[in-house]
């Protein structure tokens, strides 16, 4: 846990600092909501085209996936994440890093920890100077070990959101 804590404060810090604090460059925070779940998202633009920043969510999908007698997905995650928005406009690619659970739930809990990889496409539409809404499509993927085996594990969980967002 302490190694999680270090990992999304070092990720905070760096994005602030590494890229500056020029006042001419838009901070964007954000809250998502997608079905049975939520996160918040921090990304500070670099350029016109591109900006960085930290993420975290969590998801509870019941009866999405019938896989099995498995009927439940659980995912959480957090990490750092790059957009580039190809039209410099509110349409983004993003792919964001860091560390997620995966889990699944049947007579027993069949839990995957490790390195996350989230693609996303997204479009902010931007209802004024100060506020945005963000339509996204994510798909978490976990790579990692089994929580009660220690064999390698993987999951994989789609997350459609949409959220609100403010702009400073």
């Amino acid at each position: 846990m302490k190694k999680l804590a270090f990992f999304v404060i070092f990720s905070i810090l760096a994005t602030w600092t590494v890229l500056g604090q020029n006042a001419d460059k838009k901070n964007h925070i954000s809250s998502d909501f997608s079905i049975l779940g939520g996160g918040i998202r921090y990304d500070r633009y670099v350029s016109e085209k591109f900006s960085t920043g930290v993420m975290a969510f969590g998801q509870l999908s019941p009866l999405i996936w019938k896989h099995g007698n498995n009927n439940s997905l659980d995912t959480y995650g957090m990490g750092i994440m790059a957009c580039w928005y190809p039209l410099a406009s509110g349409f983004y690619v993003e792919l964001g890093l860091g560390y997620g659970t995966f889990g699944r739930t049947n007579d027993e809990y069949d839990t995957v920890l490790g390195l996350m990889i989230t693609p996303v496409v997204g479009n902010k539409v931007f209802i004024s100077k100060s506020f945005f809404i963000n339509l996204m499509f994510s798909s978490p993927v976990i790579l990692g070990t089994k929580e009660d085996t220690k064999e390698f594990g993987w999951g994989i969980n789609i997350r459609p959101a949409i959220g609100i967002g403010f702009i400073f």
